[in-house]
């Protein structure tokens, strides 16, 4: 397997000022963001695609029909649908991060657990001559044999 992370390793001092950093953006943000809760996020009506100009037809049609509603108005949906198009690239690019992020991880991951099931391969083979390395081994066999395991038809 291709080594293709691990020999570049971040600090804790430079991820530690990385997480600070992306914290500092989260507290600009929350100047002009909401938390939903779960519920909320649930219950929360859904943006159609293409809304934006129903949205604007709607509010347009509310000021020439002289339709007023308590919190509704042409100005209150223009607001909200520029509000959500102007995070669109902020969340683009917080989405490309956590990609990133997300695909080391698991690169990094994969590489550490292709080598330890390589070196432990190798160590089961040749620990049969060995009761030192047998019973050294001995926990990193119960780790392997625990699991998802299909259960095997009794025989007999």
């Amino acid at each position: 397997m291709e080594d293709r992370v691990g020999n570049t390793m971040p600090s804790e001092a430079d991820v530690n000022k990385l997480v600070g950093e992306i914290a500092s953006v989260r507290a600009k943000a929350e100047k002009f963001c909401v938390q939903l809760t779960s519920e909320e996020r649930k219950k929360a009506l859904k943006f159609r695609e293409g809304g934006d100009a129903i949205a604007a037809l709607v509010g347009k049609l509310l000021d020439e029909h002289a339709v007023t509603l308590p919190g509704v108005s042409r100005e209150s949906i223009a607001a909200d649908v520029q509000l959500a198009r102007r995070l669109e690239p902020l969340r683009s690019a917080v989405v490309s991060l956590l990609q990133l992020i997300d695909d080391t991880i698991l690169e990094a991951e994969s590489e550490a657990w292709w080598a330890t099931t390589a070196g432990y391969t190798a160590l089961a083979r040749i620990s049969k001559g060995d009761a030192r390395l047998e019973a050294d081994l001995k926990p990193v066999v119960t780790f392997f044999r625990i699991g998802k395991r299909t259960p095997k038809a009794p025989t007999g």
